[in-house]
């Protein structure tokens, strides 16, 4: 299984890897494999060139996590509704649950 993770990083530059390789540690425990946005490079010139990546990698998946505050996040909504009209399987993981 191929599990996305998706989750406010814009806004969280400075705690955001915390996060996310929190819940990449539990998905690998699971026996995902685990496709982050956490991993891709500072620096490129547009927000949507990080969005573009994002969708490919989402497409990829069969599972998608999204993190605690991922509704405060721009790009986490709209992975949001590309994981439900690709219908993925959703689930809302927080360090002490995941609400599937």
């Amino acid at each position: 299984m191929v599990a996305y993770i998706a989750g406010k990083i814009s806004d969280n530059l400075d705690t955001y890897q915390y996060d996310f390789s929190d819940c990449e540690m539990v998905l690998k425990e699971l026996n995902y494999t685990v496709l982050s946005p956490a991993y891709l490079p500072v620096g490129l010139h547009k927000y949507e060139d990080y969005m573009n990546i994002s969708k490919e990698m989402l497409k990829a998946a069969d599972d998608v996590f999204f993190l605690e505050g991922w509704k405060e996040s721009k790009g986490a909504r709209q992975e949001h509704e590309w994981a439900k009209r690709w219908k993925k399987n959703i689930f809302y993981y927080s360090k002490d649950w995941v609400i599937v």
